[in-house]
């Protein structure tokens, strides 16, 4: 099922006789540059407030509730025996205002871009779909050292060896 999908079925709400929530997932489309999609260091967020779970892949069932914050309930089955286990570091206090380091794609390098321009835009069917999928690169392409460049030196550099070794 895919977010968007996701997005559509279930809005954020309350779930009757629950504190819990539905969180609504959302996925922007790449060509829509007034709500990007964005991605967060949540790991070094979270570790700040929260101690990590041991042994969390034996336990396939949790639980949180919204009147006991920072406690989860863990269950290896359906019907094992329940296990508290408060994750919240001791006197922290998490405000709303706190947010997670947002992380920065490192994009493609230069080969890549070359690759793509050069060897996958012939299957783009649409003039739009080339611009945004294989632009041209930035960068000159006799800046970029490809694998084909590297074995055609390498083929030079042979022959030149057997010849000389022939003559």
């Amino acid at each position: 099922m895919s977010l968007a999908k996701l997005q559509c079925r279930h809005p954020t709400r309350r779930r009757p006789n629950s504190g819990s929530f539905l969180t609504r997932w959302t996925q922007h489309s790449p060509t829509d540059d007034t709500d990007p999609v964005t991605f967060s260091n949540w790991r070094l967020f979270l570790g700040q407030f929260f101690k990590p779970l041991k042994n969390i892949s034996k336990f396939h069932h949790f639980t949180f509730d919204i009147s006991h914050p920072g406690t989860v309930i863990c269950k290896e089955f359906s019907n094992s025996e329940e296990i508290k286990v408060s994750l919240l570091k001791p006197n922290i206090v998490i405000k709303k205002e706190d947010k997670p380091q947002e992380l920065t794609a490192p994009g493609l390098d230069s080969n890549r871009q070359w690759y793509l321009y050069q060897q996958i835009m012939q299957y783009c069917r649409t003039e739009a779909a080339k611009d945004l999928t294989c632009p041209k690169p930035n960068c000159p392409k006799s800046a970029v050292k490809t694998k084909e460049d590297e074995h055609d030196s390498r083929k030079t550099f042979k022959r030149r060896e057997l010849s000389f070794c022939f003559v």
